[in-house]
């Protein structure tokens, strides 16, 4: 997960916890700075 790109400092602080039920897993290449993405592969999660 890709939370943030950016030269930019954030001080840390507190957040709520965040959750979610994945039904995949997939494998991508992010050629940075292109703004091009190349999926490599897909599973569903049991």
């Amino acid at each position: 997960m890709t939370m943030l790109y950016d030269p930019l400092v954030i001080l840390e602080h507190s957040v709520e916890p965040i959750g979610w039920t994945a039904t995949r897993f997939a494998l991508i290449l992010s050629h940075h700075g292109l703004g091009h993405h190349e999926w490599l592969g897909q599973w569903q999660l049991a």
